[in-house]
């Protein structure tokens, strides 16, 4: 059976600047890596965002993959929706810090 996989790019203090979640066989760790990426190097393109960690301004930047508890994407929603809304309560702190 498969598992979840949530691969993310992290900076050295490892805040998180953009993960995707996914399950085989739609990825391979290579192919997911390569796919976030792409999506992270398109939105910095299109100034949507800065290729640097919003928390500590550190522009080395790593990927990494692991295997997470979950079976399937379905199982694993309310444990995602639950970590976005930390990281968009955080976004709004840091932005309102930032202005």
């Amino acid at each position: 059976m498969s598992k979840v996989h949530i691969t993310q790019c992290l900076c050295p203090n490892r805040h998180c600047i953009a993960a995707l979640a996914w399950e085989e066989p739609d990825f391979t760790s290579e192919s997911a890596i390569a796919k976030l990426r792409d999506t992270i190097n398109e939105a910095v393109s299109n100034n949507i965002i800065h290729h640097r960690c919003a928390i500590c301004q550190s522009t080395d930047l790593s990927y990494e993959d692991g295997i997470t508890r979950f079976e399937c994407l379905r199982e694993a929603m309310d444990d995602i929706a639950a970590v976005q809304v930390e990281n968009l309560r955080t976004k709004r702190m840091l932005d309102v810090l930032k202005n």
